[in-house]
Formats: C-alpha cells, sequence, structure tokens
C-alpha cells in the first residue's frame, strides 16, 4: 500500500476527530441551554431542539463514523499498533468517547420530547467526559508512552 494513501487516511481520520469533538462539546452546550431555558420560550427551545438534531445527524454522529473507518483502515494497514500499549489505552478512550456520544443521542432524544431530567449542573459535567478522554487520547498519540 502507497504511504500517500496511508496519509490520506491519517488526514481524514484528523479532520473527522476534529468535527467529533467539536460537534460533542457543543452539543452538550446546547443541553445546556435548553435545560437552563425558559419553559415559556418555546421559540428558543423549538431553535435549540432543531439545532441539537442538525449537529448531532448533520456532523457529530457522520464524524464519529468517518473516524472509525479510518482509524480502523490505518489499523489494518498497520496491525502491529493494536500490540502497543498507547494504542490499547487509546482504543478504550476512543470506545469510551464512543459510547459518551451515543449517550448525548439519547439525551437529544429525550429533549426532543420534552423529557430529560438533567439539569444544567450535571450536563456541564458531562461535558468535562469528551475533553478528558481528548487529553488522554492526544498524550497518548504524541507521547506513545
Amino acid at each position: 500500500m502507497s504511504a500517500n494513501f496511508y496519509l490520506s487516511l491519517k488526514c481524514l481520520h484528523i479532520v473527522s476527530v476534529i468535527s467529533w469533538m467539536a460537534g460533542i462539546l457543543y452539543l452538550f452546550r446546547l443541553y445546556v441551554y435548553h435545560v437552563e431555558c425558559d419553559p415559556f420560550e418555546a421559540h428558543s427551545i423549538s431553535l435549540l431542539k432543531l439545532m441539537q438534531r442538525r449537529l448531532l445527524e448533520i456532523i457529530t454522529i457522520p464524524a464519529m463514523l468517518f473516524s472509525w473507518a479510518a482509524g480502523l483502515s490505518m489499523l489494518y494497514l498497520n496491525h502491529g499498533l493494536i500490540y502497543t500499549r498507547w494504542f490499547q489505552v487509546k482504543f478504550l478512550c476512543i470506545t469510551s468517547l464512543s459510547l459518551t456520544t451515543f449517550w448525548a443521542s439519547h439525551i437529544c432524544k429525550q429533549l426532543s420530547k420534552d423529557k430529560c431530567f438533567l439539569s444544567g449542573r450535571s450536563l456541564r459535567f458531562i461535558n468535562e467526559i469528551p475533553t478528558f478522554l481528548m487529553v488522554i487520547i492526544v498524550v497518548m498519540v504524541v507521547f506513545r508512552p
């Protein structure tokens, strides 16, 4: 396989991860705005629901899928990585980030039905999970301890 193809996959992976992270971090911020919005501001709530659904369905989920596809393709081409400790930690964090994204999707569905019982404070805390995972992933990739 050509080095350019591998580097193209790596570029796709990096851009997809950046998009995924931007989407998931902004999504939780929208959730905070939503739960803290005055219930009598129907137009604002309606707009937040639309923004949340579009961000999740058009950016966040597709970016996550592209990240996985490019990452697994690179792993297929360089399968020795699976035996390294740094990659195993990174993979665990990526799996956790994916689960957090699916949790965000569940919260979006709850909010769309006005049935979310999480507070703004809880959502702010949950929003730190992707950031924490991102830091670990970046450290693993850069330093490869």
